[in-house]
Order: C-alpha cells, then structure tokens, then sequence
C-alpha cells in the first residue's frame, strides 16, 4: 500500500482543503502516516496571505526536500503556487495545484476519480505545528487564551463540525493576494448547506463552524443573503451552537438590524470580524469600505443583545501610510471594544498586491515595537474580557438560583 502525509500550513480553508485531500487519497487506496520521512507522497498545503507566511511556506519546502526519500514525491498545493509560480520554479520542479485546480491531484496519482465527486468534509487537517517557526512562544501563549478565556468556544480544532458556505470573497483588499487564489465569491446551494446542517445535527454534532474567507457575502452570487441561510439554520430544532467565521464589518454594519435578532436566540455563540484598523484613513488604503465608528457602534449592540457572545478579531500592524495617530486609533477601537481573540499579524509586503509598491512604507522597527505593544494590549483586553463574562454568567447564576428557590 502507497503511504502520504500532508503538511498544512494557513488558514481554516487549506485545513479543509486538506481534509478533503485525505479522503480523496483514502478513498483511492492510500494509507495515512505519521511520519513524512517514510511517505511515498507528501503533499504541502501553502498559504500566500502575506511575505511572512510566504517565507514559512518556502522555508517548509526546503526543509521537507532535504528529509525526504529519493524515491518519495512532493507535490506543492494551496495559495503559494498561485501566486508565486514563477518564484516556485526556481526552488522546486515538481507538480504542484492550486485551490481553483485541485482536480489534478488525480493526475499526481494517476486515478480516475475526480476530487469534485467527493462532498466537503466537515472537519479540518491539523497545521503542522513544526513548521510554525514564525510564531513566537508569547503568540502561541496567547493562541491558546483563546481556550481558557472563552468557555464556550474552544477554538478552531479538528472536534467541530465545519460546514463550507462557499470559496472565494467580494473584497479587494490591497495587502491581500487570496483573491488571485481562490477566487471571486462562489456561494454553496442553501439547500446543500441545510443537508449538510441537519445530517451532522441528526449524527449527534452539537457545535458547528460555517466557515468561508467572506461569510457576510454569502448568497450575492445567487440572489441570496447570509440573513436568510442564518434563519434557515437557527428555525432547525435541537440542541446546538453557531460559529461564524470571517463576517467582514462592510457586511456586518449593512445588515445589523436583520442579524440582531438572529444573535438573540443565543445559538451563534461566536463571531469573527477582522477589524483591521482602527484608522479610517488606513482602511481606505486598505480598500476595506466600512467606517470605523459605526463598526464600533454596532459591535457594542451586539454586546448588548448577547452579553455572552464571543467576538474575535484580527488586527493587521504596520501597513503603509501607519502613523502614531493611526496607531494610537487602533489601540483606542480595541479598549473600547473588548475581543475575545485578536489575532495579530504584522504587514509584510505580498508582490502580489498593490500596498507592496505603495509609498510611506513603514521600518521594520516600528512594525516590531508596535506589535509588541499590541501583544500586551491584547493580553490585557482578553482578560478584561474574561472577567466581564464571568461576572455576566455569575449573575446569571444567581438569577435562575434566585428564581428555583
């Protein structure tokens, strides 16, 4: 029997993509090892997001080619070799897919099933924590908050039930290459994601991840909106928990008044909303068209319609034109909207992107000394965050004890 073993680098997305990649070589007679230095196909999953991760990708790639047998085969999948052919070519001469042309997998092990015949797998491949080397020891600590100071949400962990609203996204982001990788906004058949919903609701899941990189787009491709495939999901009876992922805050200030309601019913537990900035002027270079004060506003009405929801965030330190007063907003949006999670990362020019040529590109030094002054800021709002939700589901305690008694 041939043997394989994927490395995952990236987002949710390439953990799904990697989980659909295992069943596909499981289902084509392959077996799963532990160890890549005894595979006879090892796959690498890439990120492109930003220069930095691109570096962890190449570094991975080397690394991964030095180890392994004459007679295995690597073969280089995900955003990378979409964005960075060229570059690619000059360090590996294998094959290599993107997630637009994943249907070649077949070819790389000569099979005559289509991956596309397979249905979304509602779980993810693990990221291969070794080849995290960019991820300090104080952002892993943090990383791992997201557990202690949430009770409710564990984190995005292979134990979830991941349901796929779609790929691609609306946005045309400046620093952001993913775009030229995945696509435009391709919605999933409602009808298919209430199949998906209900068959794993029926099979005893209780927590799920609607996952995608543009939530808030949901259905504009099809003459639908996220509001209606919210309601579909939350009018299913039973007992169980929504996580939104990537709910963009263009979206979110557009339909606030419909998704109060639906936050009401206590089912979405968790919502993620990648602020950015908190720096109009940044975010118009950014090209993200949402105005800060309103995103504030409403972030708060969510607060208020569900003390107990968990809103997480990332924060993008260091893009070109950042002064101290852009800087200085950032942290002031953040004091006054507690976030559970906020991940951080630093801006590194992508070539890929128009913010790489822009001018008022911001010194390495300063992109340091203010994303260490963010990481304590961070580490200081999540507790504050922490304690307001225990204090909130304290007196709720106290409340139904007060009530029985």
């Amino acid at each position: 029997m041939k043997r394989y073993f994927i490395f995952t680098l990236g987002c949710v997305d390439n953990q799904m993509d990697s989980a659909l990649y295992k069943k596909y070589l499981d289902l084509n007679g392959w077996i799963n090892v532990d160890d890549y230095s005894t595979a006879d196909l090892i796959l690498i999953n890439t990120c492109g997001f930003l220069a930095s991760k691109m570096k962890e990708t190449e570094d991975t790639i080397k690394k991964t080619k030095e180890k392994i047998s004459k007679n295995s085969k690597l073969v280089i999948c995900g955003c990378y070799p979409a964005l960075n052919p060229k570059r690619l070519s000059e360090f590996f001469e294998g094959d290599f897919f993107t997630p637009l042309t994943k249907y070649k997998i077949k070819d790389v092990i000569g099979s005559d099933m289509s991956i596309y015949d397979i249905n979304d797998i509602n779980t993810i491949h693990p990221i291969y924590k070794d080849c995290n080397y960019l991820c300090s020891i104080k952002e892993r600590f943090l990383d791992g908050l997201k557990c202690f100071y949430s009770p409710d949400f564990i984190g995005y962990t292979s134990d979830l039930c991941y349901i796929r609203t779609g790929v691609g996204c609306m946005g045309e982001c400046s620093y952001c290459g993913i775009k030229k990788a995945r696509g435009k906004i391709k919605s999933k058949p409602l009808d298919n994601i209430l199949f998906e919903f209900k068959d794993k609701l029926n099979r005893g899941e209780k927590r799920f991840v609607l996952s995608g990189l543009d939530i808030g787009a949901y259905g504009r491709d099809i003459g639908l909106d996220v509001l209606t495939l919210l309601d579909k999901i939350l009018s299913v009876e039973g007992d169980y928990k929504i996580c939104i992922r990537n709910f963009e805050p263009m979206m979110l200030n557009e339909m606030m008044s419909g998704l109060l309601s639906l936050i009401r019913t206590r089912k979405i537990i968790s919502i993620t909303i990648p602020f950015q900035s908190g720096s109009d002027k940044v975010l118009k270079l950014m090209k993200r068209n949402y105005d800060i004060e309103m995103l504030k506003f409403n972030l708060n009405r969510v607060r208020v319609a569900n003390p107990a929801m968990i809103l997480l965030t990332h924060v993008l330190v260091g893009f070109p034109g950042e002064d101290d007063n852009d800087f200085k907003k950032t942290l002031e949006f953040l004091e006054c909207v507690l976030f559970d999670s906020i991940q951080l990362n630093v801006y590194t020019p992508h070539h890929a992107t128009e913010a790489a040529y822009m001018s008022n590109q911001v010194s390495e030094t300063i992109k340091l000394t203010r994303a260490n002054i963010l990481k304590k800021k961070i580490y200081v709002n999540m507790l504050k965050s922490y304690m307001k939700r225990a204090s909130y589901q304290f007196k709720g305690i106290v409340s139904a004890k007060s009530t029985l008694e």
